[in-house]
Parts: structure tokens; C-alpha cells; sequence
């Protein structure tokens, strides 16, 4: 007790700062993220009851690779979103992609359509083509995609 009488300032100042570092440390909790729990929260707890087979997969990528107008195809699927990434060959015309993106639908299984949201990234071989990219979206409760023009 006499410690602390003689020495009030310094207490006073250890108290301060000991609050302040816990209110601090309880500012800095609230506001980071929790990185113990999935980044998708809630959205992506049925993904496991709608599978995406590989034949499904393989289908579309051989759909596109047999055409005269694509050369490559990458896919990869981010949490509830099916995204496609088509490369085409020069002078290939929108009314080709947009047909190429309707019949791609086909290889599809409904309960696919129905789940998954659907992204199609078309480039152009030819970087420098001013109507790359293309992108068409398909939300899972359209039947059809949406597109956007660079050109």
C-alpha cells in the first residue's frame, strides 16, 4: 500500500494503459475477421448435395474444344459459381459465342443449372481485338445468359 501512495503517478499511469490495451485488444478482436470459419459463411453448406460430375465437366470442355472457333478452355469452380474461361480463335463473331453458350447449357445436368451460377469468359487469341473480352453470366434461376460487350 505505502508502494502505491508514494508512487500514485506511475500507478495511475500502468492502470491507464493496461485499460486501454484491453479495450484495444477487444476494438481489434470485433474487427478481424474470424478466420476459424469459412469465407463462403452459410452460402456454400449445400454444395455437397449438388455435385458436379466430371463427365458433366468433360462434356463441356469437349463441346468446346471440337469447335472449329475455340482454342483453349480452363475451368474452375469458386464456392457456388461455375467459371469458365474460353479462349477464341481471331475473327470469331459474338453471334457465335452467344450461340456456343446456348447450346453449352445442354451438357449440363438441371439440377447443375439449378444450384450453380454460370460465368463464361470469352478472349480473343488476338489480344489487340477491340469485342474481347465477352462475358456471359447465367444465374442459376435464368434460363439463359447475359452478356456484356467490350466493343
Amino acid at each position: 500500500m505505502e508502494f502505491i501512495k508514494k508512487n500514485k503517478k506511475m500507478v495511475i499511469i500502468i492502470a491507464v494503459a493496461l485499460v486501454i490495451l484491453i479495450l484495444l485488444f477487444g476494438v481489434i478482436k470485433s474487427l478481424m475477421p474470424d478466420t476459424r470459419k469459412s469465407v463462403w459463411g452459410t452460402r456454400t453448406v449445400d454444395v455437397p448435395k449438388h455435385p458436379i460430375s466430371e463427365e458433366e465437366i468433360s462434356a463441356v470442355k469437349e463441346f468446346y474444344e471440337s469447335n472449329e472457333n475455340v482454342s483453349s478452355i480452363t475451368y474452375r469452380l469458386s464456392g457456388r459459381k461455375m467459371i469458365f474461361i474460353i479462349t477464341v480463335k481471331e475473327k470469331t463473331a459474338k453471334s457465335v459465342v452467344e450461340e456456343l453458350s446456348g447450346k453449352m447449357l445442354e451438357k449440363l445436368s438441371d439440377d447443375v443449372k439449378g444450384f450453380y451460377d454460370i460465368e463464361l469468359s470469352y478472349v480473343c487469341e488476338d489480344s489487340e481485338n477491340a469485342e474481347y473480352p465477352i462475358m456471359a453470366y447465367r444465374n442459376k434461376t435464368r434460363h439463359n445468359f447475359r452478356f456484356t460487350y467490350a466493343g
